[in-house]
C-alpha cells in the first residue's frame, strides 16, 4: 500500500509514556472517530505504543512520515521526535528542530511531515522489524501545553498538496 497506519489515535488502548493526563478527544480531531490528547512540558515527554506485528518500512524510507498535531500556541514548541524502534536502544527518529519551527507551525491543526531519508539511526534497528513507536514533544523552557495528536502514518511518496484560489469558478479549460 502507499501509505501504513502507525497508529488512528481512536482509542487510549495501550498507549504509554511520560506525558500526562492522557486522554481520548472526541470532539476536535481530523480522521477516525477521535484523537488522543496529552500534556507535554518542557522534559520531552513522550507518548507510544507497541505494535501487534513487526512493521516492515523498507518500502516507505523514501517517504514521509504524518503527524497531525493540534498546538494551542506553536511558538511555545521547541521540537517533535517521532521514533519508530526495534528496541528502546535500537530505533530510527525523524525530528523537527527550533530551527524550522517558527515557520512552519501555526496555532491548530498541523500536517507534520518527516522526511523519512533525514533519519537518524541509534543502535541497530532492523527496518522489517519495527515493534513500536513514539512521539517526542518538547516545549520550550518553562513552558506546559496540552496537544492533541491524531492518526499517525507512513507514506511511500512526498505528496505535494498544492492550494490554488480564483475568483473564475467555472472557465472553460479549451476557451478560457
Amino acid at each position: 500500500p502507499a501509505e501504513q497506519e502507525i497508529d488512528s489515535m481512536d482509542a487510549i488502548g495501550t498507549k504509554t509514556g511520560t506525558a500526562t493526563s492522557v486522554a481520548l478527544n472526541e470532539f476536535d480531531y481530523l480522521e477516525g472517530t477521535g484523537a488522543i490528547q496529552a500534556v507535554f512540558t518542557d522534559a520531552g515527554l513522550y507518548i507510544g505504543d507497541s505494535f501487534a506485528a513487526a512493521l516492515d518500512i523498507t518500502d516507505y524510507l523514501n517517504g514521509v512520515a504524518v503527524v497531525p498535531l493540534n498546538f494551542t500556541d506553536a511558538s511555545k514548541i521547541s521540537s517533535v521526535q517521532l521514533r519508530l524502534e526495534t528496541s528502546a536502544s535500537a530505533y530510527y527518529a525523524v525530528i523537527s528542530t527550533s530551527d524550522s519551527i517558527g515557520d512552519n507551525f501555526i496555532n491548530g491543526w498541523n500536517l507534520v511531515r518527516f522526511a523519512l531519508a533525514n533519519k537518524t539511526t541509534t543502535g541497530s534497528p532492523a527496518v522489517t522489524n519495527i515493534l513500536s513507536w513514539k512521539l517526542y514533544i518538547t516545549l520550550t523552557s518553562g513552558q506546559t501545553q496540552t496537544i492533541i495528536i491524531d492518526r499517525i502514518s507512513l507514506q511511500k511518496a512526498v505528496a505535494h498538496m498544492f492550494e490554488y484560489y480564483s475568483n473564475l469558478l467555472f472557465l472553460d479549460g479549451t476557451t478560457g
